[in-house]
């Protein structure tokens, strides 16, 4: 797959937007100040010109700032987040680096972003660089759904109906962070629909899980897991024969009967060119054998490897 990976740019600018929209909500851009008439004033008469010395040599351009001042945000810095933590799913998904990314807003404005399509098989993580104004106004919007209201709910239990309990088995967490005044990052965590503000919860999830950008382009991650399993031949599955090294087929034995291996590089510069898709699950062949992995990109800045290699050590 050849992509275009896009150039973090963060500016203080947009920095200074998102924080201000994290802390004053309703206020993303300053009011116009009133003017009233006044005594005209003659302008100063400008000095006359001094030639630069024939030596001066004139500044290079300065890049910009990577954060501003008394910040500790970077560019990989999450600003906004909508993530899942099922408790009854597949293996894969119950390890933090198993995950695909449902929506971040990073802090040099990309967005990224899975989006569906018609199959399970068309799926695909997206990537698009927002604007400052585009990136302020989505921090405005979820504000103004009510994100400040949410608490956390982990129990399995919530209340219905007044005094009336509901229980649920096998739900999802739903997990929403978003960046604070302080760089601290906001997180609620709710069991299923347990939300205090249900209004609120729901409008958020659906704005953030249904996230489109009308620039975004499918992402190439810098670093991946690629969970493994063998397989049963499935006629109805386009396999491929395996293009990596063989050493990463040869595993220990695990109660799932998976294991994993971070990729990166050329490595997974070869996997994405060969199965054409940056999430989900792709069939190999290998001297006679059946394989089925299911790929997860890791999103910017983040490095699960030693977790990885903890979870499935190396044989």
């Amino acid at each position: 797959m050849n992509t275009k990976r896009l150039t973090p740019s963060i500016f203080f600018f947009l920095v200074a937007a998102l924080v201000l929209a994290a802390c004053q909500p309703g206020s993303l851009l300053p009011l116009p100040t009133s003017t009233t008439a006044s005594t005209p004033v003659p302008p100063t008469p400008s000095p006359t010109p001094v030639p630069p010395s024939p030596t001066a040599v004139p500044p290079s351009p300065q890049p910009p700032a990577a954060t501003p001042v008394g910040s500790r945000l970077t560019p990989d810095g999450v600003v906004l987040e909508l993530a899942y933590e099922p408790t009854f799913f597949r293996p894969e998904a119950s390890y933090v680096f198993g995950r695909p990314p449902v929506f971040v807003l990073l802090a040099d404005g990309r967005a990224i972003f899975t989006a569906e399509g018609a199959t399970y098989d068309q799926e695909k993580v997206m990537i698009a660089q927002l604007t400052p104004e585009e990136s302020a106004a989505l921090l405005q919007r979820v504000r103004d759904l009510g994100i400040d209201r949410l608490e956390n709910h982990t129990d399995f239990c919530g209340s219905k109906n007044g005094d009336q309990q509901q229980c649920v088995a096998d739900a999802a967490f739903t997990i929403l962070r978003i960046r604070q005044a302080d760089d601290s990052l906001k997180e609620v965590k709710i069991y299923a629909d347990f939300a205090n503000d249900r209004q609120a919860f729901e409008g958020i999830k659906d704005l953030l899980s249904n996230y489109t950008h009308p620039k975004a382009e499918p992402y190439v991650p810098e670093k991946a897991a690629l969970f493994l399993s063998e397989s049963e031949p499935d006629p109805a599955q386009k396999a491929v024969a395996w293009l990596l090294d063989a050493a990463l087929l040869n595993h220990k034995q695990s109660d799932t009967h998976l294991w994993a291996v971070a990729l990166q590089g050329q490595e997974l510069k070869d996997y994405l060119a060969a199965v054409e898709r940056n999430t989900g699950d792709a069939f190999f062949t290998k001297d006679g054998k059946s394989y089925r992995g299911y790929f997860v990109p890791w999103l910017p800045g983040a490095d699960y490897s030693e977790e990885l290699l903890k979870a499935f050590p190396r044989p």
